[in-house]
């Protein structure tokens, strides 16, 4: 929860700066990352088996993806990048969480 927050504040200042979705997403990704895995791996998940970082990693970069292509679908119902951003969380946090537990850290 605090790392989706967190997540978006830095979409929104992104976006806020004039960068477009996909790179105001990537922003938020990257720093997402850089915060969030030794968070997760520990408080949430537990420690895991080696290699975590690297499916994390590979892992982020398919959601990524995913996030982008669902903000794109969202863009076309709302037409603002802020709100299309904030229902993208929803699938993405779902998605994110579950493929985290069965993939990333188990």
């Amino acid at each position: 929860c605090l790392n989706t927050a967190f997540s978006y504040l830095i979409y929104a200042c992104a976006l806020y700066i004039g960068l477009s979705f996909v790179w105001a997403n990537l922003c938020a990704v990257v720093s997402g990352v850089l915060v969030s895995f030794r968070m997760q791996r520990g408080l949430v998940f537990g420690e895991g088996r080696s290699g975590a970082f690297l499916r994390y990693i590979a892992f982020w970069a398919v959601i990524w993806v995913i996030n982008i292509f669902i903000i794109w679908l969202m863009k076309i119902f709302v037409q603002d990048s802020y709100i299309a951003g904030a229902l993208a969380l929803i699938p993405v946090t779902i998605i994110s969480y579950f493929v985290q537990k069965i993939w990333v850290f188990a």
